[in-house]
């Protein structure tokens, strides 16, 4: 058995059950803080393009995960909608316009410009979980299986990717890992208490006793006004 086909396999599984720990985290505990909605949109374009990126290459281990790992995706943006109250459609369509896009330079200007173009995804994507991850007040709806499970899942795809030679997936692959291993290493950083560096207060639940958002007036009390400041160590996060 070739190694290019135990990584390639072995990429596809991890790629299969990644998002898994963080759905049922956010199904279970309805604790949507820390997770970034922009980064589950741009996760979207991504199964979707590497999805067909898999079917016009040829490789299976590429294509049928990244179709399971759609309907995991779709299914955590749903529960996004409901903790959040946005449309649903809001959520879904701009992440399905941009996979359109990043096809149509797949098929227009080839698998390199194709993995320069999506290089940049993982990037934007990423780097707007990791922005959740440093300012957030809390990080407690972040699940570390699903951090731990895309670093890996990495380390799979790039070595598949050096194996067979496509610098598509290689340019991708190691523009992700770096991203998800800064997330990583942050969200470590704040279960160890390290302070959120924000420019609005909380409280140590990480909302106000009313449940009115930080920043605001409780409309039951006019007198009552807060000020913005940088949070201290109470930003943290250090609970399990």
């Amino acid at each position: 058995m070739e190694p290019a086909f135990v990584l390639g396999w072995a990429g596809a599984f991890t790629s299969t059950v990644l998002g898994i720990p963080q759905l049922v985290r956010l199904l279970r505990t309805k604790d949507a803080r820390g997770l970034s909605v922009f980064f589950w949109q741009l996760k979207l374009t991504g199964d979707l393009i590497w999805g067909f990126h898999g079917a016009l290459i040829g490789q299976m281990n590429m294509l049928v995960p990244n179709v399971f790992s759609c309907v995991v995706t779709l299914m955590v943006l749903w529960a996004l909608h409901k903790e959040h109250h946005r449309p649903f459609p809001a959520l879904v369509v701009p992440g399905l316009a941009l996979a359109v896009v990043m096809v149509a330079i797949d098929l227009c200007f080839g698998t390199f410009w194709f993995g320069v173009a999506t290089s940049v995804l993982p990037v934007i994507g990423h780097g707007g979980q990791s922005i959740d991850l440093i300012r957030s007040p809390k990080v407690s709806g972040i699940s570390p299986m699903f951090l731990i499970a895309f670093n890996v899942n990495q380390v799979f795809w790039i070595c598949w990717a050096i194996l067979i030679l496509d610098a598509g997936s290689l340019i991708t692959g190691i523009s992700t890992g770096v991203m998800v291993a800064f997330n990583l290493i942050w969200w470590l950083l704040r279960k160890l208490g390290l302070p959120a560096l924000s420019h609005f207060p909380s409280d140590p639940e990480g909302d106000l006793a009313d449940g009115s958002p930080a920043g605001h007036l409780n409309a039951n009390d006019e007198s009552v006004t807060v000020e913005p400041v940088i949070c201290g160590a109470g930003g943290g996060d250090a609970a399990g």
